[in-house]
C-alpha cells in the first residue's frame, strides 16, 4: 500500500483491531504503521499523536456501545429495561475488554466536543429509563451516576479475574446487584410519591 489509500477511517479500523488483539497499554504507533505497511511519518499526515488515534478509538468503542445498549434495550420499559442495559453493559466489557478501557481514557484525551455529544446518547438512553419512573431530576441524576458506577466497577473487578476463587458465582453477585438496584429505585419512588 505504502501510503496509497491512507485514510483517517483506515488507520482508525486498524488501530482498533490492534488495540483488540495486542491490548490498549501495547498499543504503538511503530506497530500500526507496520500494520499499514506505511512509515510512522505518513501518519502525521493525518492525526497529530498517538493521543489522536487513542480518542478515535474510544469515540468508536463509544458509539458501539451506545448501539448495543440501545439495541438490548429496544421497545423494553423500566425495570426490564433497566436490566437489559445492565446485562448489555456488562456484556460488552467483557466481550471488548481493550475497547471498554479506551473508553475510559477519553476525558483526558477529549479537547473538543465528541466526547460530550457521544456520551451525552450513552447517558440519554439510560436517562430515558429511568425517566420512566416517578422521580425528580435531580435524584435521577444520582441514580444514573451511582448505577454507572457500580456497572463499571463490578465490571473492571470482573474482568481482571476478582469474583473467582469464592463459593458464590459472579453470575449470582452481579444478579443480586442489579436486583437490589431495580429494588432501590422503586424505594426512591415511593418515597418521592407520599
Amino acid at each position: 500500500m505504502k501510503g496509497k489509500g491512507l485514510t483517517l477511517e483506515l488507520i482508525v479500523a486498524t488501530a482498533t483491531k490492534l488495540i483488540e488483539e495486542k491490548g490498549y497499554e501495547n498499543f504503538s504507533l511503530r506497530e500500526l504503521s507496520a500494520r499499514l505497511n506505511v512509515k510512522a511519518a505518513s501518519l502525521y499526515n493525518h492525526i497529530s499523536s498517538v493521543d489522536d488515534i487513542n480518542r478515535e478509538v474510544g469515540l468508536f468503542a463509544v458509539n458501539r456501545m451506545n448501539e448495543i445498549l440501545s439495541k438490548a434495550v429496544g421497545n423494553k420499559i423500566r425495570d426490564e429495561a433497566l436490566s437489559a442495559l445492565a446485562d448489555a453493559y456488562r456484556q460488552f466489557a467483557k466481550d471488548n475488554q481493550e475497547l471498554y478501557r479506551t473508553i475510559f481514557a477519553l476525558p483526558i484525551l477529549d479537547t473538543g466536543n465528541g466526547l460530550r455529544d457521544i456520551g451525552k446518547t450513552n447517558l440519554d438512553i439510560i436517562r430515558k429509563i429511568l425517566e420512566q419512573y416517578t422521580l425528580p431530576d435531580k435524584t435521577i441524576t444520582n441514580y444514573m451516576r451511582s448505577f454507572r458506577s457500580a456497572l463499571h466497577g463490578f465490571v473492571l473487578l470482573e474482568t481482571a479475574g476478582y469474583f473467582t476463587r469464592m463459593a458464590v458465582a459472579a453470575d449470582e453477585s452481579y444478579r443480586f446487584m442489579i436486583t437490589a438496584a431495580v429494588e432501590h429505585i422503586h424505594n426512591l419512588e415511593e418515597q418521592h410519591n407520599n
